[in-house]
């Protein structure tokens, strides 16, 4: 061999290695990206997924499925969310997903090695699509919405593929055709755009090769992608509205500036697929003639990318800490309850409100109900808002003794939104307070069918077969005496702090549960009418009073110069750091609220003083 041949051979071999780290390289980062952006960052959330979705291996679950276009993605989507039960193994599938859909991309559009890092773009935008969304999963209405544009991408490479290995007109024709009438019921839109690539490549051909009579080809694609849908609109099902036959399996966002970055991850994937369709089979095909700058290029688009995904992650605390309480509630943990709220430097009022039950389920909400920041962050998108009740109405209703009105957002959200295991798990102990045994039964042996939840579901058949043990259970014996006061539904408008505040605050005796409870609510409500005959039961049932209700004493008897409270056993601590809180107050009245917040505040932050005074118009929802 001579020494020309030798330097050629080892540049190849060179020039090989290196191709195989860059390539290697690239799918560590998007590895590295997605265990960071779902387990690692999300993994909460995950678990959240599974709990508010549903899977049964049910002839009867597959039939619900039929009754909108989509069946198959539906289905399978629901099916794989459920591993999120164990995040890290959900997760896992999921990544593994996504690695696939990259392999299929460089199969499907030819991309050579300088452009290997663009192979992970769709697979980056969905990812992109899941850590985004955030509150907004509690309300989208779409099953399974993790995967679905997962498996559909999935769908939309296979047909491509299956399609560029078809030559003549009538036999692509006749696929399409059968494609579509078969695929639009299991897959709806995703078979929409699977047959819209198909046009464009076959575009993309006419263009290349003149064969202008292939026109009539994608004259008959476009018929058919459009005629089909309205077809079974009008003959097959009775659940789809006709705005929705193109669109459906796409998530329901709303169309608005506030949410348009939901839309983007969605939108940059359609694009992406369109774009690639037509720089194959060749125009990508530069092995020969690749250069730095074509290396240095995509591997910056894809870091762009990559630092877009990152960069998309709903960053929320409090969000997350949301999450963390419910799994604390969930779980009857109210001291991490506490914990996890005394981390939040703004909480939401979700986070505020799961504290003061957290206290109050502990006996320490009379002592540190106002530890509890109050001046709570504000949703700033109409679906936050609209979150609170469905993230966290059925635990603070059922917790408070509102068991009927934790039933009826439990069935109104299955009607709007579906079915979950959350929701059964609900719906199973509301039956159990209300004494309807064979309600209970009917919603476990629905939870019995689940592959994760099983065991929660036989732990509470005990009660069930044996409804004698209900009034053992400490969850439900707490609970008990909170129901004296009347649960007729009436109406809460979607406002639930105000409802509970207001249902509290207005009873009148009752158990000492509901007297500790009103006259909490009518400090949080500032109502000084209704705190004294609370208070004055409260003093006579009880041989301490607790601090908060000392200072509320102390405060409103000073204020209306009665009643007289010398008799009352009001803590000489108590008294002098009024004192105290009374000279700051004159020295710096003429200052504004804002100046005076930051003077009172490390002294008198966690008094019902510093609460009464300075934290106002608290936003509820």
């Amino acid at each position: 061999m001579s020494e020309k041949q030798t330097q050629n051979s080892t540049h190849l071999t060179n020039r090989t290695r290196w191709m195989k780290t860059y390539k290697i390289t690239s799918i560590v980062v998007f590895i590295a990206i997605a265990l960071y952006s779902t387990v690692f960052y999300n993994y909460s959330f995950l678990y959240w997924a599974q709990e508010i979705s549903l899977f049964l291996p049910s002839k009867f679950f597959v039939i619900n499925s039929l009754k909108v276009p989509g069946a198959f993605l539906s289905y399978f989507s629901l099916f794989l969310t459920q591993f999120f039960y164990y995040p890290f193994i959900g997760s896992a599938i999921l990544i593994l997903m996504l690695v696939g859909i990259q392999q299929f991309v460089l199969k499907v559009f030819k991309i050579s090695d300088q452009f290997y890092p663009l192979s992970f773009l769709p697979s980056l935008f969905l990812l992109f699509s899941i850590v985004n969304i955030g509150h907004i999963l509690y309300t989208v209405k779409l099953p399974g919405y993790i995967y679905v544009g997962v498996l559909g991408v999935f769908l939309v490479l296979g047909i491509l593929y299956l399609y560029q290995r078809l030559h003549t007109f009538f036999v692509k024709l006749l696929f399409l055709l059968s494609f579509l009438v078969i695929g639009y019921p299991l897959f709806g839109f995703y078979a929409l755009f699977s047959l819209a690539l198909c046009m464009l490549y076959e575009l993309y051909r006419i263009i290349h090769s003149k064969r202008y009579l292939n026109f009539i080809l994608v004259f008959c694609i476009l018929i058919i992608m459009v005629f089909i849908p309205k077809m079974y609109f009008y003959y097959f099902y009775d659940q789809l509205q006709l705005s929705e036959i193109y669109t459906i399996q796409l998530p329901r966002f709303f169309f608005t500036k506030n949410e348009f970055y939901l839309w983007a991850p969605f939108i940059m994937l359609f694009i992406t697929l369109i774009v690639s369709v037509f720089m194959t089979p060749t125009s990508l095909n530069v092995t020969n003639k690749a250069t730095t700058f074509m290396i240095l290029l995509s591997s910056f688009v894809f870091i762009i990318i990559c630092g877009t995904t990152i960069s998309s992650l709903y960053k929320n605390n409090s969000f997350r800490n949301e999450l963390h309480i419910l799994s604390s509630i969930e779980s009857g943990n109210w001291q991490k309850v506490i914990s996890y709220g005394k981390h939040v430097n703004k909480p939401t009022r979700l986070i505020a409100m799961s504290q003061h039950l957290a206290m109050y389920k502990e006996g320490v909400a009379g002592d540190k109900m106002f530890y509890i920041n109050n001046e709570t962050e504000t949703p700033t998108l109409p679906r936050e808002k609209m979150s609170l009740i469905h993230l966290a109405g059925r635990p603070l209703y059922f917790h408070y003794g509102k068991i009927n009105y934790c039933y009826r957002w439990s069935m109104e959200d299955m009607v709007e939104y579906g079915q979950s295991a959350s929701l059964l798990k609900y719906m199973v102990k509301c039956a159990l307070m209300n004494n309807e045994i064979a309600l209970a039964q009917k919603y476990n042996n629905t939870l019995m069918q689940t592959f994760f939840h099983k065991k929660w579901a036989r732990s509470y058949q005990t009660y069930i077969d044996h409804p004698q043990l209900i009034a053992e259970n400490k969850e439900f014996a707490e609970i008990q005496p909170l129901r004296a006061i009347g649960n007729v539904l009436d109406g809460d408008a979607g406002l639930l702090e105000v409802f509970l505040a207001n249902s509290f605050a207005l009873a009148e005796g009752g158990p000492p549960e509901i007297v500790e409870l009103s006259l909490q609510y009518n400090l949080i409500l500032k109502d000084i009418q209704r705190f004294w005959p609370r208070f004055y039961l409260y003093a006579r049932t009880h041989d301490r009073i607790p601090v908060h209700y000392q200072e509320a004493a102390v405060l409103y008897s000073t204020l209306e110069g009665k009643p007289d409270i010398s008799r009352l056993p009001i803590d000489d601590m108590v008294h002098k750091k009024f004192e105290h809180f009374l000279a700051l107050s004159n020295q710096f009245a003429h200052h504004s609220d804002d100046f005076n917040k930051k003077v009172f505040k490390p002294q008198y932050g966690n008094t019902f003083w510093y609460y009464y005074f300075f934290v106002k118009d608290v936003k509820t929802y």
